[in-house]
């Protein structure tokens, strides 16, 4: 072998060797090396559609992805938590996306809208106050009614996993911003 056509590999792995300083980004680090799990209590969120389970949907999936975290451990009690999560349903709406030769709907989109805020509770100093978001998601309509409501409690219960997600990614960065435990 000749020594040349190693020098491509030797001096690609000395700069991959060189390159890995160890840096790491100071606001990734968990809660637990600074202290406790930051303490979390999910209210009981307001319903001001007339989609019954909306807000239940919402709860669960809150509770799914905040479960998840090492840094936030919930609780049932609002006196035991640290930061308290309160959310108001504000709309569901269902419009028409497409249509057949009959102008009939063959697919609806659902859409839900939400407030919510992240209040510190020995302060009482609101972390996160978000008025409104909409997220939506196309669902199918046939002809069979138990298609078409299986079909939307799966577009609401996507949405709500996809509210659920982006409330928790602001609350994990206002948790890693924010030094708030005593």
């Amino acid at each position: 072998m000749n020594l040349f056509q190693w020098i491509p590999q030797l001096l690609l792995v000395s700069v991959l060797a060189i390159s890995s300083c160890g840096y790491h980004d100071p606001y990734s680090t968990p809660l637990e090396v600074k202290g406790d799990k930051a303490k979390l209590h999910i209210g009981i969120w307001t319903n001001q559609t007339n989609e019954l389970g909306v807000d239940s949907l919402m709860h669960t999936a809150l509770a799914n992805w905040l479960t998840q975290s090492k840094q936030i451990l919930l609780v049932d009690e609002p006196d035991q938590a640290d930061i308290k999560l309160t959310g108001t349903v504000q709309s569901v709406k269902y419009p028409g996306t497409s249509y057949n030769a009959y102008d009939q709907a063959v697919g609806l989109k659902a859409q839900i809208t939400v407030s919510y805020s992240l209040t510190q509770t020995n302060t009482k100093q609101e972390v996160i106050k978000i008025k409104s978001v909409t997220k939506e998601t196309t669902f199918s309509v046939g002809s069979d009614p138990a298609f078409t409501q299986s079909n939307k409690k799966k577009a609401l219960a996507k949405i709500a996993e996809d509210l659920s997600e982006d409330i928790y990614m602001q609350i994990f960065y206002a948790l890693t911003r924010k030094t708030y435990i005593d």
